[in-house]
């Protein structure tokens, strides 16, 4: 369904992405090329066309949190 969504030219914002994984498991010891590796896209998933980092102060990024708990 997502996909064929996209092919039509609809826009789909996530707050998540595949990179965040290998970020996240890297950061815990994990070996970064494994990782790399376990992506979706080498699973021929659909890759992000754009990837945004925001740099907030960590008080910010708690109320997250609040939106969903």
């Amino acid at each position: 369904m997502v996909e064929s969504k996209l092919k039509a030219g609809n826009t789909l914002i996530l707050d998540r992405c595949p990179y965040f994984g290998v970020a996240f498991s890297s950061a815990k010891r994990v070996d970064v090329e494994w990782c790399k590796v376990m992506t979706p896209q080498n699973f021929g998933l659909l890759a992000p066309d754009l990837v945004l980092y925001l740099d907030i102060p960590p008080e910010v990024s708690c109320l997250y949190q609040l939106f969903y708990f």
